[in-house]
């Protein structure tokens, strides 16, 4: 009789390791740098990982797991860890400022089953990398892109689109092309966490954005090189059509290609950027906690101006965690989609959501009065 496959064995986890980062990035979204959340009591010991690891692999039979922080390889006990997470044949993903990535350290987290490496390239020169990332780390970010390749790993880059690097976004792709990365993620900066004090700063508007599109776009055609927009971009505000060579994603959260995160407390949100608690994984099974009203209600929120919107169930309205770290609703506005709303379809009276602009008005009002 053939064996039933877990049901959750597709889907992606990530796991939190630390809160601690010896980087100071403006754009950071960890949520527990936001004021209001519940500071916890410290990192979680090796053995509670260790616990948390074996009941994830036993309640889902997962096969994926992206580590990430804070800065995971602060931990003195990092490859005590993801030795066990290689003891179930559990393929990882290291989410890394690059701080630590040694090629001796390079050579030890591949042994333990890691093969691709995130690392932020936040402009194409040392100072504005630096500058960005509140920390002189440029040039182990290059060291390491390099050991990383040379070592048979998969380099990959994340460009953290911003007010402040936009303008040398094609200098930064020339450099990550020519140090022969995988791919880039060209991820327009989402507020969230640390990120919250600094929206005005650092949240960049539609034509900026979109001239970004148009060189990954070129590039990606004329190089043969991949490129990634992961972070919901609105089709309503930016013909993503126009990109055909740019992979771009969209809210998953929830659904069966979502990525489910275990925190530094052992608690599980239903994404990375979101604040919501789904549920204590020290207390409750990963099947009790992902069945819960609270994951259906976060899967099916949209704005309410979007709901018009035939392509609602496709971009989801945006980035829904956004939304709920900057106005306290999954279903609320997306920042990004808030700033550019005089581009939004509603704004054209031909257009059916053109009526509920005055009930968007009072939505706006509710917003901006502390909700």
């Amino acid at each position: 009789m053939k064996e039933t496959q877990n049901p959750y064995s597709k889907l992606h986890y990530v796991i939190e390791l630390t809160e601690k980062c010896n980087n100071r990035c403006h754009y950071c979204y960890n949520v527990w740098k936001l004021d209001r959340t519940e500071k916890s009591s410290g990192d979680l010991t090796t053995e509670q990982w260790k616990f948390l690891i074996d009941k994830l692999h036993r309640e889902t039979g997962c096969t994926h797991i992206s580590i990430s922080g804070g800065e995971p390889t602060i931990r003195e006990d990092f490859m005590e860890i993801l030795s066990h997470i290689h003891s179930f044949q559990i393929e990882s993903i290291l989410i890394t400022n690059g701080s630590n990535l040694s090629r001796e350290f390079i050579i030890k987290c591949m042994e333990r089953g890691v093969r691709t490496f995130e690392l932020p390239l936040l402009g194409p020169t040392r100072e504005l990398h630096n500058e960005i990332a509140g920390n002189d780390c440029w040039d182990k970010i290059i060291e390491g892109i390099v050991d990383i390749r040379s070592s048979g790993g998969r380099p990959v880059v994340v460009f953290v689109a911003t007010n402040k690097n936009l303008p040398y976004f094609e200098e930064t792709l020339k450099l990550a092309i020519a140090l022969e990365t995988d791919c880039m993620m060209l991820n327009r900066f989402n507020p969230g966490g640390e990120g919250l004090r600094h929206i005005e700063e650092l949240l960049p508007d539609v034509p900026s954005f979109e001239k970004a599109m148009e060189i990954a776009n070129r590039y990606a055609r004329e190089y043969r090189y991949a490129i990634a927009s992961s972070i919901p971009v609105q089709p309503c505000l930016i013909n993503l059509t126009l990109y055909p060579y740019v992979r771009v994603g969209f809210c998953v959260a929830g659904t069966e290609n979502g990525y489910f995160t275990i925190g530094p407390d052992g608690k599980i949100r239903p994404c990375n950027h979101s604040v919501s608690i789904l549920g204590d994984f020290f207390k409750e099974t990963f099947e009790e906690i992902i069945k819960k009203p609270l994951v259906e209600k976060f899967r099916v929120a949209v704005p309410e101006i979007c709901k018009v919107c035939s392509l609602s169930v496709i971009c989801q309205g945006g980035c829904k965690a956004a939304a709920e770290v900057c106005s306290g609703s999954p279903g609320d506005l997306d920042p990004f989609l808030k700033k550019n709303l005089h581009l939004h379809p509603a704004y054209l009276k031909d257009h059916p959501a053109h009526s509920m602009r005055e009930k968007l008005k009072a939505m706006e009002e509710q917003q901006c009065h502390g909700r």
